[in-house]
Parts: C-alpha cells; sequence; structure tokens
C-alpha cells in the first residue's frame, strides 16, 4: 500500500506540473485544465473505496482488486513510455 500511494503521489505531481508547460500560451487556460483535472482526481478515493468493497463482496478477498490496480499501473507506464520516453518519441519529455 505504501508504494502505491508513493508511485500515485509521484504521478499526480507530474500530472499537474505538466499542465503550465503545455498550456504556456494560455496560462487561464492552464489555470482550467489543472481544475476540472482537480475535480475529476476527487473521485478517486470514492471510486477506490467502492471498487475495495466490490472486491471483497464478490470473492472474499481484496486481490481482484489489487491485480485490476496493478494491469492498469502497468498500461499506463507502457503508454507514457510510448509516447513519451522512448527513443524517436512524438512527444519527447
Amino acid at each position: 500500500m505504501l508504494a502505491m500511494f508513493f508511485f500515485t503521489g509521484i504521478g499526480n505531481t507530474a500530472t499537474f506540473r505538466q499542465y503550465p508547460v503545455i498550456f504556456a500560451h494560455s496560462p487561464r487556460q492552464a489555470a482550467g485544465v489543472i481544475g476540472f483535472t482537480a475535480a475529476i482526481a476527487a473521485y478517486g478515493p470514492f471510486l477506490f473505496s467502492m471498487l475495495l468493497g466490490w472486491s471483497k463482496s464478490a470473492s472474499g478477498t481484496f486481490n481482484a482488486f489489487f491485480i485490476g490496480l496493478l494491469a492498469y499501473c502497468v498500461m499506463g507506464t507502457a503508454i507514457n513510455w510510448c509516447f513519451y520516453s522512448r527513443n524517436g518519441a512524438e512527444k519527447p519529455s
């Protein structure tokens, strides 16, 4: 759990720090995107608690939730690597 929250915090920081760079031409638009993203992110704790409850009631354990979370994180990492980190990426960081 500690690693999950640690890496979630790193991802959250990276997300919110990239908007002023992407929208450098319009600080007002960057602020709007940050606000919208924060509003959507506020649903995270609700969704996590609902999915944890569903996993516990459906299988009796939390394993399904954590396996799904791991798959989601691996997929997100692969997409970010493909578009931003690999050699020859279209939008290098």
